[in-house]
């Protein structure tokens, strides 16, 4: 949806409570760790957060502002379950986001954010840090989309050879139904993870990877500013299936104060529908997803997000565009079912410490112990009456002193 500047700009400082995922996201919610790790917590670990925003501002005279009153809110659904048993990892993450704005340019609600995602990850570790992996993700918008202006606009469906117009002079012009477009992505085969550390986690995927996204009617917007229309072209619906490749890095900097993630994914479309009969280089879909999280406090955080995608079978052959979604925004959350926490393994110096504790109060034990045995033998032990009684030894008589 297309929206004017200045609310735009509003929408991304403000932010919409909750990150705004694109068609996949690509970087797990916790990097895959070894099961026989002493600190896994083994069994269900479920979470649950609420997050949410809310912004008002009204003008009245003020210069470079229009009159009126500006309403922005959002909420975010964020949760999911880790399952640990043996060499099984199962990972489980639900993210829902949703933001409606209004401006005294449009008086109405609009939504600037819509996006739901539900993955699921599982890992079988054939050895500490390597293993096979199956993947699961469902993605789409609940509500339906429209491009709104504050103006009478025309908007014309560029798809083909010849512009077809859409709307004249109207305000409106409806882009996608609900749940639209829909994206299904599935992928099999081998994980690698070569460091695993608090300041970055490293994981490699290869595979083979598929995906459906239903897309047929769904309009976006590919506008030429050199006309007074708004140019749209009409997507298609994709079925891909090839070699799938994978890697990203998490990590905690400054105390766990900063968090990042970052993923690179390619997939090579050796099966597909292109009705343009493009080759395989030519739609091979690469994307990059990076997210910073600054921690200010244990409710609120400040997120940047980026998204990079290349995605040419969605659109008309020669029209591709490649999505960019750069995203500020400030987060309020609240944690209604929290993740147990790990224990940190001790250093070696906190171990040495807590061994050589642990043998002092142990000596310390058996030496009260054996004070205790040798005066209850003592307090019980009979007199030897057997034996004479020495004679006591003779008193000395001092000299008598003489006058001479």
């Amino acid at each position: 949806m297309r929206l004017p500047s200045r609310f735009a700009v509003l929408v991304t400082l403000l932010g919409t409570g909750g990150l705004a995922y694109g068609q996949a996201q690509l970087v797990p919610t916790d990097a895959p760790k070894p099961v026989e790790e002493q600190t896994i917590i083994k069994g269900w670990n479920p979470f649950l957060a609420f997050t949410g925003t809310f912004n008002l501002v009204s003008n009245s005279n003020v210069i470079g502002q229009v009159d009126g009153t500006s309403t922005v809110f959002g909420a975010g659904l964020l949760g999911g379950a880790d399952y640990v048993d043996g060499k099984h990892f199962l990972q489980l993450s639900l993210a829902a986001t949703e933001a409606f704005a209004r401006t005294p340019v449009i008086h109405r609600f609009i939504k600037s954010t819509d996006a739901a995602k539900l993955e699921g990850v599982y890992n079988y570790f054939l050895i500490a840090n390597a293993g096979l992996y199956g993947r699961l993700s469902l993605a789409t918008s609940f509500f339906s989309s429209d491009d709104i202006r504050g103006a009478p606009t025309s908007w014309v469906d560029a798809t083909g050879m010849a512009p077809v117009p859409l709307a004249t002079n109207a305000t409106s012009q409806h882009l996608a139904d609900g749940f639209e477009p829909f994206t299904i992505s599935e992928s099999a085969g081998g994980f690698y993870d070569p460091i695993k550390k608090d300041e970055i986690a490293l994981s490699l995927r290869l595979g083979v990877g598929g995906r459906s996204t239903f897309a047929d009617g769904v309009l976006v917007n590919h506008d030429n500013a050199a006309t007074p229309e708004i140019e749209l072209l009409e997507l298609s619906t994709v079925h891909q299936l090839g070699i799938e490749a994978f890697a990203g890095a998490v990590g905690k900097l400054e105390k766990g104060k900063f968090n990042y993630k970052a993923g690179l994914a390619v997939l090579l479309p050796f099966v597909n529908n292109d009705a343009a009969d493009r080759s395989t280089t030519k739609l091979t879909r690469v994307a990059f997803e990076a997210t910073l999280t600054y921690t200010m406090a244990a409710w609120l955080s400040v997120v940047y997000s980026s998204q990079i995608i290349r995605d040419p079978q969605l659109f008309p052959a020669g029209k591709d565009e490649v999505q960019v979604q750069n995203t500020l925004l400030a987060t309020f959350q609240f944690s209604l079912v929290k993740k147990k926490e790990a224990p940190k393994p001790k250093t070696k110096e906190e171990q040495a410490l807590e061994d050589a504790i642990h043998r002092a109060e142990q000596a310390e034990k058996e030496l009260k112990e054996a004070q205790k045995k040798l005066e209850e033998k003592t307090a019980t032990s009979p007199i030897d009456t057997s034996q004479p009684t020495p004679p006591a030894p003779p008193t000395a008589t001092p000299p008598v002193n003489q006058t001479p």
